[in-house]
C-alpha cells in the first residue's frame, strides 16, 4: 500500500512492523506524473523585480496562474502563464502589511497542480513601534523585519538623525537587537523631545519616531467620539477648562499626511490615499504669563471606530505608541 503526501508524492511501504505501537518503513518516491514547486512559500517585496518559479521535476508545458489567497479583486501581481515569472504588485496596491496569493501550476494534460503561498510585504525592511510616546530615561525595544538576499545577508543598522547633544537619547545594539533608551536629563523649556530613527538595509530605509515628554502637556486635544469615515476631523483645544482651540498653533509633526483647514483652527483633513499609518498632531499656545503651553493627539490611520482603545493608540512597553 502507498500513503499519499502533499505535493504527490507517496511512501511506498517496504516492511510493517508492530510490537507495541504500528512502525510502517518505506521510501519516498514521487509519481512520474506529479511535481512540485521548489519554493512553495516564498516571501517577495511589492514592487520588487520579477521572481521565476519553477518546479521539480522539470515539466514542460505547464500553465501558470495567480490569484489572492481569499479570491478577493485586489492587486495581486501578475505572473507569465507559459514561463512562471511572476511580477509581484506595486507598493501602493498593498493593503496593509502584506498580502497574500497563490501561485498555482498546472498540466493540461493530467490536470496536476501544486501551489505556492506568496507572502508579498508592503516594504522589504520594517522598524517597530512606528512611534512611541514615553518618559525619560525609558527604554523601548526596537523590532525590526527584512527580507534577506541570503543568510550571509548583513543585518539592519539603527541610528538616530540628526542627534542633538543633550536632547537626544541614544540606541544600544546586542547581537542585531535594538533599544532606544531616551534622554534622562529634563530639557528645560520643552514640552516634548523627538528623535527620529533610521533603519539602514541594502539600500532601503524605514523611519520611526520617539516622543519624549519633559513635563505633563498643559493642552488636552479633544477628538470626536466617532471617527470613523470622517474626512475632516473637529479638534477642541482644552487648558485649564478653557478651549482655546482659536488661541493655539496647529502643527503636523515628521510630515505627516493631512493638512488644516483654512478658516476654521482645529479642523483637520485626511488625506485619504496617504500610506502613513499614522499622525501625530501638536497644539501650542503662548500663554505669556506662563509661558508656552503645549499638548499633542496621536491618531491611527485609516481613522476607525476600535471599542476600548481610545483613539486606536494602544499602550506599548509602558508608554504609548503605534506598531505596524
Amino acid at each position: 500500500e502507498n500513503l499519499e503526501l502533499n505535493y504527490g508524492e507517496t511512501i511506498q511501504m517496504l516492511n510493517l512492523q508492530s510490537p507495541h505501537d504500528v512502525g510502517l518503513f518505506g521510501r519516498i518516491n514521487p509519481a512520474q506524473t506529479t511535481f512540485a514547486i521548489t519554493t512553495p512559500e516564498p516571501r517577495i517585496a511589492a514592487g520588487g523585480p520579477h521572481y521565476a518559479f519553477e518546479v521539480f521535476p522539470a515539466r514542460p508545458g505547464l500553465k501558470w496562474a495567480v490569484e489572492h489567497l481569499r479570491r478577493l479583486a485586489v492587486g495581486v501581481g501578475t505572473i507569465d502563464e507559459d514561463t512562471g515569472v511572476y511580477t509581484p504588485p506595486a507598493v501602493h496596491q498593498v493593503q496593509g502589511r502584506f498580502t497574500r496569493v497563490r501561485v498555482t501550476a498546472t498540466d493540461p494534460v493530467t490536470q496536476f497542480s501544486s501551489s505556492a503561498l506568496v507572502t508579498v510585504v508592503r516594504s522589504r525592511l520594517t522598524i517597530n513601534p512606528l512611534i512611541q510616546i514615553c518618559d525619560k530615561d525609558e527604554r523601548v525595544p526596537l523590532k525590526l523585519g527584512y527580507l534577506k538576499d541570503d543568510e550571509d545577508s548583513p543585518a539592519p543598522t539603527v541610528v538616530i538623525n540628526n542627534p542633538v547633544p543633550g536632547e537626544s537619547g541614544s540606541i544600544e545594539s546586542n547581537n542585531g537587537v535594538y533599544t532606544y533608551v531616551s534622554n534622562k536629563e529634563v530639557v528645560e523649556g520643552k514640552t516634548y523631545v523627538m528623535d527620529e530613527l533610521v533603519a539602514t538595509y541594502k539600500g532601503y530605509t524605514a523611519s520611526v519616531y520617539m516622543v519624549v515628554t519633559q513635563t505633563t502637556p498643559a493642552i488636552t486635544i479633544q477628538a470626536p467620539d466617532s471617527l470613523e469615515g470622517l474626512t475632516e476631523v473637529a479638534l477642541r483645544a482644552i487648558a485649564n477648562n478653557r478651549d482655546i482651540t482659536e488661541h493655539v498653533e496647529w502643527s503636523i509633526e515628521f510630515n505627516g499626511p493631512g493638512s488644516w483647514h483654512s478658516e476654521t483652527p482645529g479642523v483637520y483633513k485626511v488625506d485619504e490615499m496617504a500610506p502613513q499609518a499614522f499622525v501625530f498632531i501638536r497644539a501650542s499656545w503662548d500663554s505669556v504669563v506662563i509661558g508656552v503651553l503645549e499638548g499633542h493627539l496621536l491618531l491611527a490611520l485609516p481613522l476607525l471606530d476600535i471599542p476600548d482603545v481610545p483613539l486606536s493608540v494602544a499602550a506599548i512597553e509602558g508608554g504609548t505608541g503605534l506598531a505596524y
